[in-house]
């Protein structure tokens, strides 16, 4: 979001800060003298507005005003209320309107913001100057996911609904997978995946910052037994899904059995078999499965 002001923009006063949540009614900002405040959209404004104006645009103000909190009628016209409620708006903005009536106001002071509020993705700070390339303040306006690409075998136990833990440089979220994408083939470097979708709350202060790296881990929301895990190194997958090479060591002591040692001939290499495996969540490295495997088991690693 930008301001619209005459002459050299010089931020005086830096009102919200990254991660915030702003709603109709607070401050977004003091910039060459002129505060700016968010009223929620949509704002049908184009002028200047005077005590005693009428039109469309003073009954846009007015319904704004009423979604902040403010009692006035929805007229279209600037009347006592709608001045009182102009008066208050400022004066808690600490920018107090001249005493003296009528009251007037700046159309550009508004600045439109969804009704429920929007997140601050970042802005500018004291003594800034602003242009198109640095605006007052950066907002994001939809609710905020982040994404991630899932392979083959860990796309295999999620689905919409699971939770999913985002570790940021603003700390630590828990979000739920809103959204599995079909298969995309890896392009320039890209991996090759599932695109996933991870939702949550835009008001948590430990939302990630827009474009940050991020580290995902994921586990179905009634996954509390205890299971088996091998490193992901040795999850492997066909057309068939997902398993596991294990030593066999059943046939291992057959095989020596038979053999005498012999320090002229190498080990033989141990029997093995395929195990099919479901993959319940991946963290650390390590897989969480379940399939016909027992603790302590060998399983080959890629």
């Amino acid at each position: 979001m930008t301001v619209d002001v005459d002459g050299h923009a010089v931020v005086l006063r830096r009102a919200v800060k990254p991660g915030q949540v702003v709603r109709p009614g607070d401050t977004a900002g003091e910039v060459s003298g002129v505060v700016y405040v968010f009223l929620g959209a949509p704002l049908a404004l184009y002028r200047d507005l005077t005590e005693g104006d009428r039109g469309e645009d003073v009954a846009s103000l007015q319904r704004a005003l009423t979604q902040a909190g403010h009692d006035v009628p929805v007229d279209g016209v600037l009347g006592a209320s709608t001045a009182d409620a102009l008066r208050t708006l400022f004066s808690d903005a600490d920018a107090p309107l001249p005493a003296e009536r009528p009251v007037t106001v700046g159309w550009r002071q508004f600045v439109p913001i969804p009704p429920e509020g929007a997140g601050v993705v970042d802005s500018a700070t004291y003594g800034a100057t602003l242009d198109e390339e640095n605006p007052l303040v950066r907002l994001r306006t939809a609710p905020p996911t982040v994404e991630f690409i899932a392979d083959v075998t860990q796309v295999e136990d999620l689905k919409a609904g699971d939770t999913a833990r985002i570790d940021s440089s603003a700390g630590q979220i828990e979000g739920t997978i809103s959204a599995i994408g079909q298969f995309q083939a890896g392009t320039e470097g890209a991996r090759s995946g599932h695109p996933v979708t991870v939702a949550f709350a835009s008001d948590d202060p430990a939302a990630p910052p827009v474009g940050q790296s991020v580290t995902v881990s994921t586990a179905p929301a009634d996954s509390t037994a205890e299971t088996l895990a091998v490193p992901q190194t040795a999850v492997r997958a066909d057309v068939t899904g997902s398993y596991v090479v294990v030593r066999d060591s059943r046939q291992d002591s057959e095989a020596g059995a038979s053999s005498a040692p012999s320090a002229a001939v190498s080990e033989p290499t141990p029997a093995e078999r395929r195990v099919p495996i479901t993959v319940i969540r991946t963290g650390g490295g390590w897989a969480s499965v379940t399939g016909d495997l027992e603790a302590g088991d060998q399983v080959k690693v890629s």
